[in-house]
């Protein structure tokens, strides 16, 4: 709500600093005193200038408008003047915390920070030590579905922005791109956006699926080279001993749990990605084009991932039980039973819903993203069909409850129920962006509810 993108058809020749001496600022119902012009920020290829606010006063819905003072002095690398002489928009709600408040907030965000990364952290060491990844799956499943939340088309307080926020790791963001080093001419091409939703772009992701995906792919890249490597090893040196145990070790694991597990674990993000390039499908220059042609590939890898997953399982079941099978195709069916109950005969439909219910949540999951881009122009459809994903999978875990302990089943199950929660809260937020009928201490305590259901998630 604070900060606003100048849009420019062309690169415009004019620094931060002297666009920011340039420009007069009119909100139509605050006075000059009630904010400051923080920054501008200079961005994609001087095509954007990203205006950023401080705010000393909740604001509400209104009109920003900017006057150049000078228009002959905005030129672009032509030395053509912008002939446009203001620009205005509508602001969106926003609401001030108290700086007691925002120390408090500070403060939770170190903390949670520190959570959330020594949960991965501990949660990949045992899924290495143990070869087991299924609590780092859980894990990230969780912390994907919380961090998708802010991309919902609803005005969150800061709080729960903030909030929301912190679980990007889910996505790897904090490791550095590597398109940025090894291609920076590619790099610097690709930070002029390509349009996508509003709070997609809020948090940089636009509808590139190759901006979006790059350290995805790299990430796959290694894996797949890394195998390479332990293969033409022990082809090559025949390698024994306590060394050849552990390379073959290794190359038991990457055939084909840790590549399955890999993919499971990516693939919201994955999809994600790539109908937000659908949705936006550009082919006018190298770059766009070569973006779309790998973001349709990819969609259709997504789509077919439920009944490979299938197929899999279903032209292995004789298998089903082994050593070896489990070794390779857990990933699969980790958690989930597998075979009839001799002593309580089970309906052969159950049985093969039970196996196959990893295709159930990838289901779920295509049906929670496809709501979030497709509807997202109609914040309260995108809810619901957001929310509506887990309603059908709630059933269908009931109907035929897949999960082998009872623990698992409540586990799943109760989360499934907290996520439902935040939902009807965030209806609650998203009614209000149009009926703008709560304060903004009620808004705020909302936000704090959304938290408080999410902590409790994780």
């Amino acid at each position: 709500p604070g900060v606003f993108q100048l849009v420019f058809s062309r690169p415009i020749n004019i620094s931060s600093e002297d666009l920011k001496n340039n420009i007069l600022i009119n909100f139509s119902k605050l006075s000059s005193s009630d904010y400051t012009l923080a920054s501008v920020t200079r961005k994609a290829n001087a095509t954007i200038f990203e205006l950023t606010f401080e705010f000393q006063k909740s604001v509400g819905v209104q009109i920003l408008n900017i006057t150049f003072i000078n228009q002959s002095s905005v030129v672009d690398t032509n030395g053509f003047y912008v002939i446009q002489s203001s620009a205005q928009t509508d602001t969106i709600r926003f609401v001030l915390f108290s700086p007691q408040e925002k120390e408090f907030i500070d403060a939770a965000t170190t903390a949670g920070t520190a959570a959330v990364g020594a949960a991965m952290g501990s949660s990949a060491l045992i899924a290495v030590i143990t070869g087991n990844p299924v609590l780092m799956l859980a894990l990230i499943g969780i912390f994907q579905i919380t961090n998708y939340f802010l991309y919902m088309n609803v005005n969150y307080p800061e709080n729960v922005n903030i909030f929301f926020a912190l679980f990007s790791t889910s996505s790897f963001d904090f490791i550095p791109d590597p398109i940025e080093v090894l291609v920076p001419e590619l790099y610097d091409e690709m930070q002029i956006p390509l349009t996508s939703p509003r709070k997609f772009l809020d948090n940089e992701m636009d509808a590139r699926f190759l901006g979006n995906c790059g350290l995805m792919l790299t990430g796959w890249g290694i894996v797949g080279f890394s195998y390479f490597v332990i293969r033409t090893l022990l082809f090559v040196f025949r390698m024994q001993g306590l060394l050849g145990k552990l390379f073959l070790y290794f190359r038991s694991k990457f055939e084909w749990d840790l590549i399955i597990s890999t993919l499971i674990g990516s693939y919201p993000n994955l999809f994600l990605a790539a109908i937000l390039q659908i949705n936006n499908l550009n082919f006018q220059g190298s770059l766009n084009r070569g973006s779309s042609i790998m973001g349709l590939i990819a969609g259709i890898v997504c789509l077919s991932a439920p009944f490979l997953s299938i197929y899999i399982i279903d032209s292995t079941s004789s298998e089903l039980g082994s050593r070896s099978h489990h070794e390779r195709y857990r990933s699969l069916y980790n958690g989930f039973k597998l075979l009839e109950d001799k002593e309580n005969p089970t309906p052969p439909e159950t049985v093969y819903y039970r196996r196959n219910f990893l295709a159930i949540i990838f289901i779920r999951k295509m049906a929670f993203l496809f709501a979030l881009v497709f509807y997202y122009d109609i914040p309260l459809l995108q809810l619901t069909g957001t929310c509506g994903s887990g309603i059908i999978i709630l059933i269908i875990m009931l109907k035929f409850k897949p999960y082998q302990t009872r623990r698992d089943t409540w586990l799943h199950m109760g989360s499934e129920i907290i996520i439902f929660l935040i939902h009807l809260v965030i209806f609650a937020l998203a009614g209000d962006d149009i009926a703008e009928n709560l304060s903004d201490s009620q808004r705020k305590n909302v936000g704090w509810v959304i938290i408080g259901l999410c902590s409790l998630l994780v």
